[in-house]
């Protein structure tokens, strides 16, 4: 979720609105996250691997320094 908010540039005020429609029986969750799976591999066409899967989140990033 927090990779969306940066990413759409979504003041901290409207995050928990974002959540709360996340939850909606209106949202498919699963089309949403095959649209986001699939924008992050167009805009980052090779992205960092680990154990041979692609990482999205960022989490296994470490600084540099």
């Amino acid at each position: 979720m927090t990779s969306i908010v940066r990413a759409v540039k979504l003041r901290p005020a409207l995050y928990g609105k974002l959540l709360g429609s996340l939850h909606s029986d209106a949202v498919q969750l699963d089309r949403l996250t095959a649209l986001w799976a699939q924008t992050v591999l167009r805009l980052f066409p090779d992205p960092l691997r680990v154990n041979g899967r692609a990482d999205g989140s960022g989490a296994n990033m470490k600084p540099l320094g």
